[in-house]
């Protein structure tokens, strides 16, 4: 079940039933169906990036580093990659749907991180959706 939700502070929290699945040198995130059973993968490593974004951007909200040089340098990547998971953060919530229902196959990280703009028709207008 995926469901969507407005915090009292104005951020959106996203919930999406996954299983995860250790390959040999990584886990990934498998998204499943209603009935639990893994779903099309072709969502699979937006949705992870999506996660990681959030997490990245809750490392410096809740204080644990002081600024994204900081994060950057404690995980490890370089500042554009960080930059670019950060705005993953800034997506419109219909485009954050689409994502997750597959509905815009050609998402990929490294293309919806680099749209800079918070304003969501201007993300809108950007991609081509109504």
């Amino acid at each position: 079940m995926q469901m969507m939700e407005r915090l009292p502070d104005g951020r959106i929290r996203v919930h999406v039933d996954c299983v995860l699945q250790k390959g040999t040198t990584r886990r990934i995130f498998l998204k499943t169906d209603a009935e639990s059973r893994v779903a099309a993968a072709r969502s699979t490593p937006m949705a992870a990036a999506l996660g990681k974004a959030w997490r990245m951007r809750s490392l410096i909200y809740d204080g644990v580093y002081k600024g994204k040089v900081s994060v950057a340098r404690a995980l490890g990547v370089s500042r554009t990659h960080f930059a670019e998971n950060i705005n993953l953060t800034y997506l419109s919530p219909v485009i954050v749907e689409r994502i997750m229902r597959g509905d815009l196959p050609d998402a990929t990280a490294e293309r919806y991180g680099r749209i800079a703009t918070p304003f969501w028709y201007e993300q809108h207008k950007a991609l081509g959706i109504e």
